[in-house]
């Protein structure tokens, strides 16, 4: 029978316009190594493989050629609110006047938003682990697979990457409020990976 939440997704995807539906033989013919309890899919053309390192280099050349200064490895302690100014202090002292802040610090912004008395909103830290393998591993998979993503998560993908390996992942792992720095790999992550991945590639 139909896979009620294939069906789901499916449903939503075509009205993102993508329109092509698999058997589990069109699914084998595309990727001989899938799971032998594959049962249909769907097929997104628009996905790619992208290299989020180059690209953001790349966005960092763009802004220095464009007057922007970059300054690495400088810890904001606190913030100075001030009127027309607002001093950041570094954690070694240093402090920074900017006119205006945007908070991107990710899991440190509540932190840092506390510091200058910002508007309150939660932190909710979700780790993701991967496997990265060798590329001798990289002809078991031709395309991006993903499973049937669920209300919590997408769920396990095996993917190739423009490096020449394969990548599996990620796990999502909602970790305590008062635990945002909590990203070492775990066993039991690494294992989660490997079953998810399993159910895609046999």
């Amino acid at each position: 029978g139909d896979h009620p939440d294939l069906l789901l997704s499916l449903r939503r995807l075509r009205q993102m316009c993508i329109r092509d539906s698999l058997s589990a033989a069109e699914i084998r013919e595309r990727e001989p190594n899938a799971s032998p309890d594959v049962r249909g899919g769907l097929l997104v053309p628009g996905e790619s493989v992208g290299d989020p390192f180059m690209a953001s280099i790349a966005y960092a050349e763009v802004a220095l050629a464009n007057g922007v200064d970059i300054l690495l490895g400088a810890e904001i302690a606190g913030v100075e609110l001030g009127q027309a100014r607002h001093p950041l202090v570094t954690a070694d002292g240093y402090r920074l006047p900017a006119r205006r802040i945007v908070n991107a610090a990710g899991l440190g912004s509540r932190r840092l938003a506390d510091g200058y008395g910002g508007g309150a909103f939660d932190i909710n830290p979700r780790r993701g682990q991967f496997l990265l393998f060798d590329k001798s591993a990289r002809p078991l998979v031709q395309h991006m697979l993903l499973p049937v993503p669920t209300a919590h998560t997408k769920g396990v993908l095996v993917s190739p990457t423009i490096f020449g390996n394969l990548l599996a992942g990620p796990t999502a792992e909602d970790l305590p409020l008062d635990d945002p720095a909590a990203t070492h790999t775990t066993v039991d992550g690494i294992r989660r990976v490997l079953e998810g991945g399993s159910r895609l590639v046999d």
